[in-house]
């Protein structure tokens, strides 16, 4: 039986609902692209070329996209690909066609990056407030009503392998190098779990009044908590933190904002939201907002928290900025 902070009894102040695995689906498979352009030059192409090898069989369950201006000025168009398992995932990687393409160096304004997990699903927490999930690997899976949410402390409840003695990671301070990216295709040397979070935040289906105040009043708090991770990464042991605007596809997400963020390990993550007056501040007006409206509303909130072993993940930068993903503090070495 999974040990919980909370007894079975405990009643949370409003819903909530988590996807569920079925039996012999192990893996929790998502690999990000980002096609990075320097201010005022094209991505188009590079995208439109990775759009077609995204065509190449076995093609992901799905993508979603996502935009990020990063501190540097450089745009990041983000594409998050969803597998069915690591090998299907590293079959497309060994697709000749894609194989090509990923490895061909880049110079110029414009790069590429591609950050990808391969993690038990006992090392995920895919929660949010909706009964059904049109984001992430939620929108191929069931989701069930949550009863472990709303305190600090509930994401490794929910998590199976979250209060096992296995899954902290490695807490070293960050440090910064210099990293020689442009015209190079370099990876990094990871440190063994870790933590991987993507927030969601949606308020288009809620009421007209209900958007209104969610703006003014939640959402720069969750604004402000993203900056502060992107800004002092050393002090939040954040690797990287983006704060990116969903791109509309065909098949409607739910989603307007959302945050993808690196940490060295869960309990770094944990520092900032169970510790942090930034989160605090997100924390308070979330519940604030939910109570007001007595707890009735149709925000889409959420997220998926994963703990990554080392030899599930893997990160290639070719012809990005130095400040991109993991460069700015990991070892760097040429990719093959």
């Amino acid at each position: 039986m999974q040990l919980r902070s909370k007894p079975e009894t405990f009643e949370p102040p409003y819903p909530a609902h988590t996807t569920v695995f079925p039996e012999g689906w192990a893996e929790f498979v998502l690999c990000q692209f980002g096609v990075q352009a320097a201010q005022g030059s094209d991505p188009l192409p590079l995208m439109g070329e990775l759009q077609t090898v995204l065509s190449e069989s076995p093609t992901p369950l799905h993508y979603e996209r996502c935009r990020d201006t990063d501190p540097a000025g450089y745009r990041n168009e983000i594409y998050l690909t969803y597998w069915r398992s690591g090998a299907d995932l590293s079959a497309w990687l060994a697709n000749p066609v894609v194989a090509a393409f990923l490895a061909r160096p880049l110079t110029g304004p414009v790069g590429i990056w591609q950050e990808s997990m391969v993690a038990p699903t006992g090392n995920l927490d895919p929660n949010g407030m909706l009964p059904r999930h049109e984001w992430g690997i939620g929108r191929h899976l069931p989701q069930l009503w949550e009863r472990y949410h709303s305190y600090y402390g509930s994401m490794r409840d929910r998590m199976p392998s979250g209060r096992t003695a296995g899954i902290e990671g490695t807490d070293a301070p960050l440090s910064r190098r210099n990293a020689d990216s442009f015209g190079h295709r370099l990876t990094i040397r990871p440190i063994h779990n870790l933590c991987f979070i993507r927030s969601i935040v949606g308020w288009e289906n809620a009421k007209p009044h209900e958007q209104d105040a969610f703006m003014t009043e939640v959402l720069p708090n969750y604004l402000a908590g993203v900056a502060y991770l992107r800004g002092q990464p050393e002090h939040a042991s954040c690797i990287s933190a983006r704060a990116a605007e969903t791109v509309p596809l065909a098949h409607v997400n739910g989603v307007q904002v959302e945050t993808l963020a690196w940490f060295t390990s869960l309990a770094a993550l944990e520092a900032w939201t169970h510790r942090h007056p930034t989160h605090a501040a997100i924390h308070g007006s979330v519940f604030k907002f939910a109570q007001t409206y007595g707890f009735d509303i149709q925000l889409n909130l959420g997220h998926e928290v994963a703990i990554v072993p080392k030899d599930g993940f893997r990160a290639v930068y070719n012809n990005c900025q130095p400040d991109t993903g993991f460069l700015p503090f990991f070892e760097t070495e040429d990719a093959r």
